[in-house]
């Protein structure tokens, strides 16, 4: 019993370890998501104001 027991443990690591890590992937993408973003109304800002400015 105590080899299934071991067994089971190291499949509970392994289930955490993937649930780290899919964390940590979603994280990541929400980031960049949000960097992009960011970066996208920055840009968006700066022609509408810069534009007018130019012109």
């Amino acid at each position: 019993s105590s080899s299934n027991s071991s067994s089971s443990s190291r499949s509970t690591v392994v289930v955490v370890v993937v649930v780290v890590v899919v964390v940590v992937v979603v994280v990541v993408v929400v980031v960049v998501v949000v960097v992009v973003v960011v970066v996208v109304v920055v840009v968006v800002v700066v022609v509408v104001v810069v534009k007018p400015a130019i012109s």
